[in-house]
């Protein structure tokens, strides 16, 4: 008897790479698929010119991790980051549903403009970035396929030990006696890799249709944020200044960035991480 087969699309990312290790630990058989030359995949496959007759049969999961998120990227090329993010992600759900495959495609926070806390999954959307404005095209567009394609699991930023952000940054400065800005009136809502893969693996095999949505289950301000790492790194609490984003310069983070996670928290099981154990998490203070 042929196995059921996992298939992570994107696996040479973050979200991709960490997804497929964790569902080989659990004994799936796992594809992975990446650009030409990633070491990571199993399978060559681009998102901008995709060959769809490549893809293994027998698919019972399949999760879209790749994407093209920076601003910079959309900007320099927005026909291309388009077909990344929306076009051959609707029409790769679309093939792999038809052969009975239960599609996970991630969507991000970036769909809402941050004005409000703890947003419900069903408000409309209101993007403030270019890649927001694709996942919210990628969202309506799943939404008109025939039948039930699989689920929409929508992320909060993701923090890692790996990958700490702007943590480790700070954390960088205050342990040389230096000072940091951080903004007293913009929130983060970090979610650990660790449980948002749990979350993604957990939709897919539960087959929960429709929207999941993955943050932490409060708020905190960039500035609490910065003090905690301030904590972590033993440093001075006085080398971090508040500032407000409203006398920056630039692109800033939203006012809020936290989900209503209620519905995804209860068919889990388990709650999601409060920020500043994520925060604490991502720079190795607790496992």
């Amino acid at each position: 008897m042929t196995r059921e087969i996992d298939l992570v699309v994107g696996a040479g990312g973050k979200v991709g790479a960490a997804l497929a290790g964790a569902l080989r630990r659990q004994g799936a058989t796992v594809v992975t698929t990446g650009r030409a030359g990633s070491v990571a995949s199993d399978v060559t496959f681009d998102l901008d010119k995709p060959d769809y007759a490549i893809l293994p049969e027998n698919v019972a999961r399949a999760y879209i991790c790749a994407a093209m998120p920076g601003a910079d990227a959309c900007a320099a090329d927005p026909e291309k980051a388009f077909r990344v993010n929306v076009t051959t992600p609707v029409e790769l759900t679309r093939r792999l549903a038809a052969r009975g495959a239960f599609v996970v495609n991630i969507s991000s926070t970036q769909i809402f403009d941050g004005n409000r806390p703890a947003v419900s999954p069903g408000t409309q959307h209101s993007p403030y970035s270019e890649y927001g404005r694709h996942k919210s095209a990628l969202e309506e567009r799943l939404r008109t396929l025939p039948g039930t394609p699989g689920a929409i699991v929508r992320i909060s930023k993701i923090l890692s030990p790996n990958d700490p952000g702007i943590l480790s940054k700070w954390r960088d400065e205050l342990a040389q006696g230096r000072a940091v800005s951080a903004f007293r009136d913009r929130a983060m809502s970090p979610v650990s890799l660790r449980q948002a893969v749990d979350a993604l693996v957990a939709v897919a095999y539960g087959r929960w249709s429709g929207v999941s949505q993955v943050s932490a289950s409060d708020e905190i301000s960039y500035l609490d944020a910065a003090l905690a790492v301030a904590r972590i790194a033993r440093a001075n609490p006085e080398l971090v200044r508040s500032v407000s984003a409203d006398d920056a310069v630039g692109t800033v983070p939203p006012r809020h960035a936290g989900l209503d996670c209620d519905a995804t928290e209860t068919r889990l099981g388990w709650r999601f991480a409060r920020s500043v154990q994520v925060v604490k998490e991502a720079l190795g203070a607790e496992q």
